[in-house]
């Protein structure tokens, strides 16, 4: 999305909505630096990345559907103040370089995910599911998060500021995860919270 007449000028009170975008090889949206904008009813039918929340403030993603082919949900780079919900999208291929389905991390705050479905089938063997770098006060309510089977991996791993390794099954500080869970794809009675 375009910042006005001026390169470094913050996009506000814009957003996209009802369209199907395509992206190839690469990523289909990343509206960084975004303040008060809202990107409703967005299909991706081929994306690197689903929802990438970079630098954003108040800013709406609502029922976005498709397919991503890296990383799923990341919000970074300051953001805050961020909604993302009513998300329903699958990794398309499996591919060696995956991603975590979601991240929250450079000094992101006050962000919701909720409302979340994630279909990661076998690509996620092996890999860690929810992350987090040096963010706070993020909440995640209701995300369901489905693989081909489960790998006894540690789904949260969180890397604080200045530390050499990720804390599996550690959160940030004020971050809320309410009704997320694990599940195995074709099996609707097999699915377990996650942590």
């Amino acid at each position: 999305l375009p910042g006005g007449n001026e390169p470094n000028a913050p996009i506000s009170n814009a957003g996209l909505s009802n369209l199907t975008l395509e992206a190839g090889e690469g990523t289909a949206l990343i509206p960084s630096g975004c303040y008060r904008c809202d990107f409703t009813n967005l299909h991706f039918a081929n994306t690197m990345r689903l929802i990438g929340a970079q630098g954003q403030r108040h800013t709406r993603f609502k029922g976005i559907t498709g397919n991503f082919r890296w990383r799923g949900i990341e919000v970074v780079m300051y953001a805050r103040d961020v909604l993302i919900e009513d998300v329903d999208a699958q990794l398309h291929d499996q591919v060696d370089d995956v991603r975590p389905a979601i991240r929250f991390g450079e000094y992101a705050r006050n962000n919701i995910v909720r409302n979340v479905r994630l279909r990661l089938g076998d690509g996620y063997k092996d890999r860690g599911k929810i992350r987090f770098h040096e963010s706070a006060n993020n909440r995640l309510e209701n995300v369901e998060l489905i693989v081909a089977e489960r790998d006894g991996r540690s789904e949260y791993m969180y890397k604080p500021r200045g530390a050499q390794r990720a804390d599996p099954r550690a959160v940030p500080e004020g971050t809320v995860i309410q009704n997320v869970r694990i599940c195995v794809e074709g099996n609707p009675q097999a699915c377990e919270p996650l942590g």
